[in-house]
């Protein structure tokens, strides 16, 4: 019986054995496992944020110089804690309007090549910055943010080259080549486009916040192109200050009598009205322009014949009026109220990034 109990105990210990050296197996492969993956998730995350820094800097750059964006990328990432060489690629997209920055990087296992996972593993990591504006997120020519009155077309002949978003009803002969959304219905007579969409959700109006607009005041005061009260210009006076590529700052009304307004760029930042009672008012040969009012019941007012603009007018809180013949918008035109009274051309356009008065930087990716 004694030999027996022996034996039992002696062939216990020989399972403890290897139960012990199983579980030891086990517990090492659990730390292969934690110090391994632990190190490349720090690893992933440490790079991401170089990368996003890269991306950030960079955009900054655009769209005019690619070199300098590449030179920016290279000292954030460096700045990060990694080197420019594990950059593997840098892109520039969207007319050198956004960029992409990919990098990679070696990283050896400690534990994990015990198990024939190899000697080492590649941690990548891309992200993209663009340049943007208040309306990035809304690609629409025309943008009407009342939701109690409906965008209706009451000019002779109206055409739209882009989408059209309404908060309420839509209404009027137009042509829209492009898809027409509105919050509520389509009413009689109905306007002619490519896709119509009724009770679309509520989008919100974008607008310049309060520091925007007092980094445009600051910038208008320093150029000498700030004016206290309502102003008057001609447009010798006007086309003089656009010349120059000041930004206009007017706490009132701004008005522009005779025609003749002729430049290649100039933006105009107003609390009150900004009306043009002349003809051939053409802002379209370089730069974006951009005509805002942010005073609550305020309109952006273009009269007369011919005029030609390339940019954005908005007025968030108040209205942008056509109401001329022969009126051609090469941009965007938001406004809480949009009115036509004559026969008016939009044709959508997102160079507003370009030069639009405030730029913002982005991750986009």
């Amino acid at each position: 019986m004694k030999m027996l109990v022996k034996k039992l105990v002696n062939n216990s210990d020989g399972q403890v054995l290897v139960l012990f050296a199983l579980a030891l197996t086990v517990l090492v492969g659990f730390t292969a496992l934690v110090v391994d993956v632990g190190r490349i998730n720090v690893r992933q995350a440490s790079m991401q944020s170089a990368v996003d820094a890269a991306a950030l800097a960079a955009v900054q750059e655009l769209p005019e110089n690619t070199v300098a964006a590449t030179t920016k990328a290279e000292e954030f990432f460096e700045e990060n804690g990694f080197k420019k060489e594990q950059i593997t690629k840098v892109e520039f997209l969207n007319s050198d309007r956004k960029i992409r920055v990919t990098a990679s990087t070696p990283l050896e296992y400690t534990f994990a090549k015990i198990f024939n996972k190899g000697n080492s593993t590649t941690v990548t990591k891309k992200a993209a910055a663009a340049l943007t504006t208040p309306f990035s997120d809304l690609d629409y020519a025309i943008f009407s943010g009342d939701e109690l009155e409906l965008l209706h077309f009451t000019g002779g002949s109206t055409t739209i080259n882009g989408d059209v978003h309404s908060n309420q009803n839509i209404k009027g002969h137009a042509t829209i080549n492009g898809e027409a959304t509105a919050v509520g219905v389509f009413e009689n007579p109905e306007p002619d486009a490519t896709v119509k969409t009724d009770n679309s959700p509520v989008l919100n109006m974008p607008e310049l916040s309060a520091d925007e607009l007092a980094e445009l005041k600051q910038s208008a005061i320093s150029s000498g192109t700030f004016y206290a009260g309502n102003v008057s210009f001609s447009p010798d006076q006007l086309n003089a200050i656009f010349a120059t590529g000041a930004v206009i700052y007017v706490e009132g009304n701004v008005t522009t009598n005779g025609s003749g307004v002729c430049a290649s760029a100039g933006s105009i930042i107003a609390t009150g009205n900004i009306t043009f009672n002349g003809s051939d008012v053409t802002l379209t040969q370089t730069s974006p322009i951009c005509f805002y009012t942010s005073g609550v019941g305020s309109t952006v007012t273009l009269n007369g014949s011919g005029c030609d603009l390339y940019g954005a007018v908005w007025a968030p809180k108040g209205t942008v009026a056509f109401n001329g013949q022969g009126q051609k918008i090469t941009g965007k035109v938001y406004g809480d109220k949009v009115t036509f009274a004559g026969a008016v051309t939009v044709n959508y356009s997102n160079d507003d990034a370009i030069d639009f008065p405030i730029k913002t930087f982005r991750l986009v990716e």
